[in-house]
């Protein structure tokens, strides 16, 4: 309560008559001993509370998104029969303490968005029976923690995305058989992907982007059939995109932007049923536009700019009904807009600047009642706006941008023109 409990919006019972099992946020075995904490979001202010180390029978302790600073206390490891710590989301402070491989019963350790530094224990790989594993948005330091985390084989969760780690990412993460979720993005990881990441086939995330990586995306990536998210933007990754990546039938969400990759987009991913949002922008991906792309029942983003794709827009772009962002801008596009395009009542933005398209713009872009963004500058566009489309400019309408050449297209609902 010395947390400046007296500003806690949720306080009850604290310091009053009845015993600590019944106040807010406390739970306590039948010998009336404190094993369960939970004071989550309750703007605890001030250091670490060592009096907690007094509770020897505590099994769980949350205090996540307060504002508790200070290092974490070396007397934490005092708690041998805690299973679950979750103290992230404060301000803590400096190195995790050495002793914390004490705490052989730990199943979650969540210390991500601290200010924690140093590197990253190569005694919490004695914790076996960890599950969850969370460093994430601290300042950790050092090379890929799996060389000497191995020994987890129970571990779901690991999490050591936005920390200044560097290095190559080891082999040894083939061997976290249980992992579920993999977050390293955000740091400063180079050389290879290693083939090893492809005997997660339990893995539904994988997350690394943001380093430096530079090699060809494996091709053992195909095995992780249970995958739902997979991001490697923002690297320096080369080559084609593996054909064997359709074999990702559950994935949702595929990011490659920001790297150098080359070739086409195979026409395996027509697999990706369950797909809900693709992005390859900024690479040199030298297609046509895909058919198999408008087929997608669930895909919502579809984000191909900047990059060499050439060719019409097919009419069968009206079968992507669950379209809310179709960003093509910077691409070597040609022809008309087809009229087909109206069909994607839930489009929100979309950006053609910067092709080949020419004629005029068709009048059914006014059934896109939805449509917030359109930019349509730097193409061969000629005539005038329509003004149905314009109206969509009106007060009650949604349009919010409209960028056009207006030397060529008279448009007098521009809100930028060239």
């Amino acid at each position: 309560y010395n947390l400046e409990g007296a500003y806690w919006p949720q306080a009850e019972g604290w310091l009053g008559p009845r015993d600590e099992c019944s106040w807010y946020g406390i739970a306590c075995n039948d010998q009336n001993e404190i094993v369960r904490i939970v004071l989550v979001d309750d703007l605890l202010n001030g250091t670490f509370p060592v009096e907690i180390i007094e509770l020897e029978k505590l099994e769980h302790l949350d205090l996540h998104n307060n504002n508790i600073g200070g290092p974490p206390p070396a007397a934490l490891a005092n708690l041998t029969h805690l299973k679950y710590l979750d103290m992230s989301g404060n301000a803590l402070v400096g190195d995790l303490p050495e002793n914390l491989y004490n705490l052989t019963l730990l199943e979650h350790l969540n210390l991500a968005d601290n200010n924690l530094g140093g590197i990253i224990l190569p005694e919490l790989g004695h914790l076996k029976s960890l599950k969850f594993l969370d460093l994430s948005a601290n300042t950790f330091t050092g090379h890929c923690p799996a060389k000497y985390l191995y020994n987890l084989t129970l571990l779901e969760h690991l999490g050591v995305a936005e920390n200044n780690l560097e290095g190559t990412i080891s082999s040894e993460l083939g061997l976290f058989e249980s992992l579920t979720k993999l977050y390293m993005a955000e740091n400063d990881f180079n050389g290879t992907l290693p083939t090893e990441l492809g005997q997660l086939t339990l893995l539904e995330s994988l997350h690394l982007h943001g380093n430096r990586l530079e090699s060809n995306i494996p091709t053992e990536l195909g095995q992780l059939t249970a995958l739902r998210e997979l991001y490697l933007d923002n690297n320096r990754l080369v080559g084609p995109i593996p054909s064997e990546l359709g074999e990702l039938i559950k994935l949702e969400y595929l990011d490659l932007f920001d790297n150098f990759l080359t070739g086409d987009i195979p026409d395996t991913l027509s697999g990706l049923q369950e797909i809900m949002g693709i992005d390859i922008h900024n690479n040199t991906i030298k297609d046509e536009m895909p058919l198999f792309l408008f087929d997608f029942a669930k895909l919502e983003d579809l984000i191909l700019y900047d990059n060499d794709f050439s060719g019409r827009i097919p009419p069968e772009i009206g079968n992507a009904t669950a379209l809310v962002r179709l960003l093509l801008n910077n691409n070597m596009l040609n022809g008309v807009i087809p009229d087909e395009i109206d069909e994607l009542k839930n489009l929100e933005e979309l950006d053609l600047e910067s092709n080949q398209f020419n004629d005029q713009i068709p009048d059914m872009l006014a059934n896109l009642e939805k449509l917030r963004v359109f930019f349509i500058r730097y193409n061969f566009i000629t005539g005038e706006m329509p003004s149905s489309f314009c109206s969509l400019r009106s007060p009650n309408g949604s349009l919010e941008e409209l960028w056009a050449d207006c030397e060529e297209v008279v448009c007098d609902c521009c809100t930028k023109c060239l």
